[in-house]
């Protein structure tokens, strides 16, 4: 919410835009940010990219067709 007071434009509580507020937290907190980092990678590589094989696994084998592709049968 912004106020204007005495020509000066100024915002919510503390003085700072929610974006403002978002991008400092950021910036004060990049230090957890990069240790969190490697724990998100290693979810994603042996959680997520898995499920690829699994999707593979379940569908009727035809060299040269895609795999997200129309089938040509």
């Amino acid at each position: 919410m912004r106020k204007v007071k005495d020509g000066a434009v100024t915002t919510a509580p503390g003085g700072m835009s929610k974006s403002a507020r978002m991008w400092r937290r950021l910036r004060d907190n990049h230090p957890f940010l990069i240790m969190i980092f490697p724990a998100v990678l290693i979810v994603f590589l042996f959680n997520y990219l898995p499920i690829y094989g699994v999707l593979i696994a379940f569908q009727d084998f035809m060299p040269g067709d895609p795999i997200f592709g129309e089938y040509t049968q």
